[in-house]
């Protein structure tokens, strides 16, 4: 049985992983690119909403709600700032060896986030 949140949010227990790398969202970025060249939309109609769906439509997934980065380099490797607005970001140095005592550790700061919506 899902429970509502005080945001309208309805909450399903399922975990569902995507890996991303920069050349998948960069490809992402061209594409929704090229396309919007070929709409050939004006100027002054392109929006952020309008940009945002197209992205939807290219990848039809939802927000993250946990990013691992893995690296040296901490990057969010092209996200755009309204698909991350809400993610908790965790850093790994390497996924090499990756130990499943450092994936619960994510977890579980993840776990215990508190989102603020607002003021």
């Amino acid at each position: 049985m899902a429970k509502k949140d005080i945001n309208g949010y309805v909450w399903r227990p399922i975990v569902e992983v995507n890996l991303f790398s920069s050349k998948s969202v960069n490809n992402s970025i061209e594409s929704v690119m090229l396309r919007l060249c070929e709409e050939k939309i004006k100027p002054e109609e392109i929006s952020i909403d309008a940009v945002d769906q197209h992205f939807k439509d290219e990848i039809p997934l939802p927000d993250p709600c946990l990013c691992l980065v893995f690296g040296k380099t901490f990057s969010t490797f092209g996200f755009m700032p309204w698909q991350i607005r809400v993610t908790e970001i965790s850093h790994i140095t390497t996924h090499h060896n990756l130990q499943l005592e450092d994936f619960l550790c994510a977890l579980r700061t993840y776990a215990f986030c508190e989102q603020r919506f607002g003021k």
